[in-house]
């Protein structure tokens, strides 16, 4: 009985030892499945982490090599021939089980040079967001992801800086700010630090032959309302396109006239005979005598202007007529001022004068050489003046050129390199139509090449910069041709040019 108890606890022991056994079994298989796993996971992680760093050195390579490579907003790239390019915009890859996504956005800043959300504040384009996501499925299908971003700037670079024209044109290699390669001499280059559309000067031209008669002085209330006075009190009224005779109320030349509005005028003429005008009709008003001075003109009154013979000129202060020189010996017979600063004076053979607040100076060329007795100025584009054998004169034009352009010198960057950004500052006014600064480029291997080289299209409006598109990389040398529009009456201004390059 005892035997066989013995051997009954045996077989019980051995099936609940390999029991044990099998469950611990299990447990250590399923660790180490579990560790194959992790580590399996872990080589995954790795392998992203690698193609997430590849991807950022691949776009940095291309940034170094040319910062306006750096237009696109998605892209994979590859490498061809040794060098890092970008596959196209949108495309991405897939690299055995890692899908890789390289993404761009634009950096805005704020008044303070401060990183702010786009679209707030000014896109920089010297700086650029740079993002990298490679992701996969693990084997137990869940997702996973290894992330990379940083910033790039455009920080190996330089600037081709030019803000200064007024040192003149000629075909020279671009030695210091200043030069310049040509214009089509609608630019002026004179004040420094400015390039604007050139100043027409204002044209005298015959506007209409009246007759026999001789007119004296002239007086407009605005452009369809005035009057001329001349000889044997002939006094004659403009409507705005003709001159029309009308009863002076003497027979006496009249050789002066001056109106303090449209219903009070006074002109005095030979043997001192003053006639004035009521707003109806003119009519005689004193008879005082002889005139010694031909003209008087009074911009304030503590200032004025008097013109007689032999050029003579005198200046009211206030108190005393000091003698000043007029720059003729012609007798001056007629004067009128928009300002202190702004006169003009007529005379004998047709002389005109300017004055410009300090000095007086000869006109030129002078449109007749008839005598002139009359003057009237409505702006600084705007007048007329009469004088001998019906002569009319009109003063018109002035303002500034419609458009102009101006090529610059053509600029060695030192070897090929890219031509990656143009902005500029600029003086833009309200006009109709527009008035605006655009600019064009090209590049060439030498500067003789660039004679021959297109300029860029479309060009650049945008002052606050511009991405040069990437064919105009490559090359040495850079020329810019820059183009002013405005109405006439005001021009762009066109301060500093910046041409950025590697």
């Amino acid at each position: 009985m005892s035997c066989q108890f013995k051997a009954g606890q045996s077989i019980l022991e051995v099936i609940l030892a390999l029991a044990i056994f099998a469950l611990f079994a299990a447990t250590m298989v399923s660790l180490i499945l579990g560790s194959f796993e992790a580590l399996g996971r872990g080589g995954d992680y790795l392998a992203a982490a690698v193609l997430a760093d590849e991807a950022l050195e691949a776009a940095r390579s291309i940034r170094d090599g040319a910062w306006n490579e750096l237009t696109v907003n998605q892209s994979a790239a590859t490498s061809t021939s040794g060098e890092w390019q970008f596959t196209g915009e949108g495309t991405d890859e897939q690299i055995g089980k890692f899908h890789r996504l390289l993404t761009f956005s634009l950096v805005c800043r704020g008044g303070a040079a401060q990183i702010v959300t786009c679209p707030a504040g000014a896109v920089d384009l010297h700086s650029r967001a740079v993002k990298v996501v490679v992701g996969w499925t693990t084997p137990v299908g869940t997702a996973a992801a290894v992330e990379r971003q940083t910033m790039f700037t455009n920080w190996d670079s330089r600037d081709w800086l030019q803000t200064d024209w007024s040192g003149g044109g000629g075909q020279v290699v671009w030695s210091d700010e200043t030069q310049y390669e040509s214009d089509d001499g609608k630019v002026d280059i004179g004040p420094a630090g400015e390039l604007r559309l050139r100043q027409i000067p204002p044209v005298w031209s015959l506007f209409t032959d009246t007759g026999a008669q001789t007119w004296n002085d002239v007086w407009l209330f605005s452009t369809t309302d005035g009057f001329v006075v001349g000889s044997g009190g002939n006094i004659r009224r403009w409507n705005g396109s003709s001159w029309s005779a009308i009863p002076s109320g003497t027979g006496r030349n009249l050789n002066a006239i001056y109106c303090s509005s449209a219903s009070s005028c006074f002109a005095v003429g030979g043997s001192g005979q003053i006639v004035r005008w009521d707003g109806t009709a003119w009519s005689l008003n004193q008879d005082t005598g002889a005139q010694t001075w031909n003209d008087v003109f009074m911009i304030s009154a503590t200032d004025g202007f008097v013109v007689g013979s032999g050029g003579s000129l005198r200046r009211w202060n206030g108190s005393s007529w000091s003698a000043i020189p007029s720059g003729t010996g012609q007798n001056l017979n007629a004067i009128y001022c928009l300002s202190a600063s702004d006169c003009w004076t007529v005379g004998a053979s047709g002389v005109i004068l300017r004055w410009n607040g300090s000095v007086w100076s000869v006109y030129s060329p002078l449109p007749t050489g008839q005598n002139l007795f009359g003057l009237f100025i409505l702006t600084s584009s705007d007048g007329w003046s009469v004088g001998g054998s019906g002569n009319i004169l009109r003063l018109s034009g002035g303002g500034y050129e419609m458009a102009g352009s101006l090529i610059s010198s053509a600029f060695d960057m030192g070897d090929p390199s890219p031509v990656q950004i143009i902005e500029w500052d600029e003086q833009v006014p309200v006009c109709s139509p527009a008035c605006t600064i655009k600019f064009q480029i090209r590049v060439a291997d030498d500067q003789p090449g660039l004679a021959g080289t297109p300029w860029s299209l479309p060009e650049f409006t945008v002052s606050r910069g511009t991405l040069i598109n990437q064919s105009y990389n490559g090359k040495r040398w850079v020329q810019y041709r820059v183009q002013l529009a405005g109405d006439g009456a005001s021009t762009s201004i066109l301060n500093e040019v910046r041409i950025n390059y590697k």
